[in-house]
């Protein structure tokens, strides 16, 4: 009954348009034809959310660290995992004395929900080797580490200012790692690793924000040489080894949508979560697009063909402020009926994003348009594409946790209810 009643709302709107009829020419296949034009907006659009397994997060560009209770998203937590190295030599004059070592962290300017109250990281030694399962590291990777931390730092973050965040550590961590080195007993990264299998940079959990930090923050440990006529402080770096070093985000799902999400296929219709769909970066979470009826439009007499497809999805109002920040763009991917990525989404063979409607941004609205005249054709063309659907995701997945509260198909304002737009062209109906 829902699939003729659907079809029924598209036969209205064709035979509307049908009254005003458009003569064009249209590239070789229309020449000297009259050609009927029609703008299509009923089509069925489903929208749900899904979380992937598991997505890939090695060689970060930036080091997420924080923690923040989110209404819906529950307690989000972001650490960083990190191998230590250094690619300047591993010598220490025997006259040296060991003052003091820390971690510093410089700010990259990313920032996610309050940081005007007080944050609190700890650290952590690993005592696991740091080897990727699968030749990567995924988001849910994990080490084991000694509960008892070498540092715990209490801070007001400035993420907006040229600045860094150091957190001295303990001192017979920093004192037996001098000695090590000053009697050659580490000698190269390799011996190094052998003794110290990394760090681990966690938040508490009452946090109220998620940190950026660049990949170029370091370890640096500072000494002193005795009777130097200068008496300057010298030190010693270490950087940290992008190659087997990754940012582990998850959120708590107890007591949210996501709770009864057990795998990848266990959708979320948004007709069930109060019309609305979601993504989370970092998280994994991400939207789901349905257009189950597409072939429908073959039962409009004549050959006909899709001149323009484009999908509108807007933001909830009041769903995002500058703590609660939204990008530009957003990924879109073609997914199985498994939920599988089997290709990014193309438009003209070039790939395509879901990007932000500069036009019609009043009353602080926010709508996403997304180019899918191309996924339409091989969903009608070719059976193998018929059982596939859209997700739409963070292009900065692996390195932040933007999240987006997506209105769904049964918006009771049409202006907000995702919608595809659809131009259709019949060259021949004789």
């Amino acid at each position: 009954m829902k699939y003729i009643s659907i079809f029924m709302v598209l036969i209205l709107c064709l035979a509307c348009n049908r009254d005003e009829d458009i003569t064009l020419e249209i590239g070789e296949d229309f020449v000297n034809s009259d050609t009927k034009v029609y703008y299509i907006d009923t089509l069925t659009t489903l929208t749900s959310t899904f979380k992937f397994d598991s997505i890939p997060v090695a060689s970060p560009s930036r080091f997420l660290i924080g923690s923040y209770d989110d209404p819906i998203f529950g307690n989000v937590n972001s650490k960083s995992f990190l191998q230590l190295a250094n690619n300047s030599g591993y010598t220490i004059d025997n006259e040296a004395v060991f003052d003091s070592i820390a971690v510093i962290l410089e700010y990259d300017n990313y920032f996610y929900n309050d940081t005007t109250t007080v944050q609190q990281f700890s650290i952590h030694e690993i005592i696991e080797d740091i080897k990727p399962d699968d030749d990567t590291y995924y988001n849910t990777s994990n080490f084991d580490f000694d509960n008892t931390p070498i540092a715990i730092r209490d801070f007001i973050a400035r993420p907006n200012e040229p600045d860094s965040l150091h957190i001295l550590l303990n001192q017979n961590f920093g004192l037996e790692l001098f000695n090590k080195i000053q009697e050659n007993d580490i000698n190269n990264n390799d011996e190094l690793i052998n003794e110290y299998q990394g760090l681990l940079i966690q938040p508490s959990t009452n946090n109220s924000c998620i940190l950026g930090f660049t990949t170029n923050s370091l370890v640096r440990m500072y000494y002193s040489i005795p009777n130097e006529s200068n008496n300057d402080e010298r030190f010693f770096d270490f950087s940290f080894n992008i190659t087997n070093s990754f940012n582990q985000t998850k959120s708590n799902p107890q007591g949210t949508y996501f709770e009864n999400i057990v795998d990848v296929e266990s959708d979320l219709p948004s007709i069930d979560t109060d019309n609305t769909s979601f993504i989370q970066s970092g998280n994994a979470i991400a939207t789901k697009i349905d257009i189950p009826y597409i072939e429908r439009i073959y039962d409009i007499e004549g050959s006909g063909t899709i001149i323009n497809a484009n999908l509108k999805i807007s933001l909830k109002k009041n769903s995002f402020s500058d703590n609660l920040h939204t990008r530009d763009s957003l990924q879109v991917f073609i997914l199985n009926h498994n939920s599988e990525i089997i290709a990014p989404l193309t438009n003209f063979s070039v790939i395509a994003q879901a990007t932000l409607d500069t036009e019609n941004t009043e009353f602080g609205e926010k709508t996403y348009i997304i180019p899918i005249k191309d996924f339409l054709e091989q969903k009608l063309d070719d059976d193998t594409f018929q059982d596939l659907f859209l997700a739409i995701y963070s292009v900065n997945f692996d390195n932040s946790v933007d999240r987006y509260i997506l209105n769904g198909e049964a918006s009771e304002d049409d202006d907000e209810k995702v919608k595809l737009e659809l131009t259709y062209a019949i060259y021949d109906d004789e």
